[in-house]
C-alpha cells in the first residue's frame, strides 16, 4: 500500500513538472515571437497641421471661407479657352460667358432666352442627382472656390533658380489655369450689403498631388505653394459645356440652325455644341 502511494506521490510531482515545463516554453515562444518582429505603428495620428498665417482661415484653409452667396464672378482662365461665371439682374442671379476666338468674353445668351416669355436662364445649367434632390453642378464650382481646405503647405524657395526648379515640379508654368474670384459680404437675401467692398483673388493651378484627390495650387501674392485637401477644386477644371444643360424646345423658336429634330416635328433637341468661332452663339 505505501509502495502504490510512494508511486501515486511521484507520478504527480512529474505531472506537475510537466506543466511548469510547459508553461516556461509557451512564455519563452511568446517572449521570441514578441521581440523578433517588427513593433506595430502607433496609433497616435501623425497628420501634420499648420498654424494660419496672415490671410488664412481656421481649419487649415487658404482663405477665410467664402459662401456661395458671396461669390459674386468666377474667371477661369485657360490656354484652351477661359470662361466666367457672373452675377446680374434683380434676382442677382448667375450668368455664363465665355471666350471668344479673340479672347474676348461673351455673355452665353442663346436665342431662346428672348424668345420663350416664360424660359427661366437657371434652366440652361446642367444638374445632378444628390439622392432625391437635384442640383445645378455651377453651384459645385461656386462653392468649391470659396471652401479651399489644404492638407500641406510648402514655402518658396528664396533663391531664384531654385524657385523655378521647385515651380516646375509641382506643375507651375506660364501656361497654369488661372482662377480669379471676385466677392463681397451679402445680406440676409443673398444680395451685396450697400457699400460693402468687393474683394479679389487670384489661384494658380499646378499638378494634381500624388494622392489622386486635389491640385498643387497658389494664390497669387502669397510665397507659399498648398496641396488642396479636397476635390472641389476639380469643378474648376472643367470644360465650358459641362455646365450646360440639353434642353428639349418647342419648335420654331429659332431658324439660325441651333436645334435638330426630337422625336416629333412639334419638338426640337437642343445641339449642345460650342462653338467659338466669333459673332457665333455658343449652344
Amino acid at each position: 500500500m505505501k509502495k502504490i502511494e510512494k508511486q501515486s506521490a511521484l507520478w504527480r510531482y512529474r505531472y506537475l513538472l510537466g506543466i511548469l515545463g510547459a508553461i516556461v516554453v509557451l512564455v519563452g515562444a511568446l517572449l521570441i515571437v514578441r521581440y523578433a518582429l517588427p513593433t506595430p505603428p502607433s496609433s497616435t495620428d501623425d497628420t501634420v497641421t499648420y498654424d494660419p498665417i496672415e490671410g488664412e482661415g481656421s481649419g487649415q484653409t487658404i482663405l477665410p471661407i467664402i459662401s456661395m452667396d458671396e461669390v459674386q464672378n468666377i474667371r477661369i482662365d485657360r490656354v484652351d479657352g477661359g470662361y466666367a461665371v457672373f452675377r446680374s439682374g434683380e434676382n442677382n442671379e448667375f450668368y455664363l460667358a465665355y471666350e471668344d476666338a479673340n479672347g474676348e468674353m461673351q455673355i452665353y445668351y442663346p436665342p431662346v432666352c428672348d424668345l420663350d416669355p416664360s424660359f427661366s436662364y437657371s434652366s440652361l445649367f446642367a444638374t445632378e442627382a444628390w439622392g432625391e434632390v437635384s442640383y445645378a453642378r455651377l453651384y459645385n464650382l461656386t462653392q468649391g472656390v470659396g471652401n479651399l481646405r489644404y492638407s500641406e503647405r510648402i514655402p518658396l524657395e528664396t533663391d531664384e533658380a531654385a524657385r523655378a526648379e521647385q515651380l516646375l515640379t509641382f506643375g507651375f508654368t506660364d501656361d497654369s489655369m488661372k482662377i480669379q474670384v471676385w466677392h463681397t459680404e451679402v445680406d440676409s437675401y443673398g444680395r451685396p450689403k450697400e457699400g460693402a467692398e468687393t474683394k479679389k483673388y487670384t489661384l494658380i493651378l499646378g499638378e494634381r498631388v500624388i494622392t489622386g484627390v486635389g491640385y498643387y495650387v497658389m494664390l497669387e501674392g502669397r510665397d507659399y505653394i498648398y496641396a488642396t485637401a479636397t476635390d472641389s477644386i476639380d469643378y474648376a477644371n472643367k470644360d465650358y459645356p459641362y455646365y450646360i444643360s440639353t434642353r428639349v424646345t418647342p419648335a420654331g423658336l429659332s431658324e439660325d440652325g441651333a436645334y435638330e429634330p426630337y422625336l416629333t416635328t412639334s419638338y426640337k433637341q437642343w445641339k449642345n455644341v460650342w462653338y467659338r468661332d466669333l459673332g457665333t452663339a455658343v449652344i
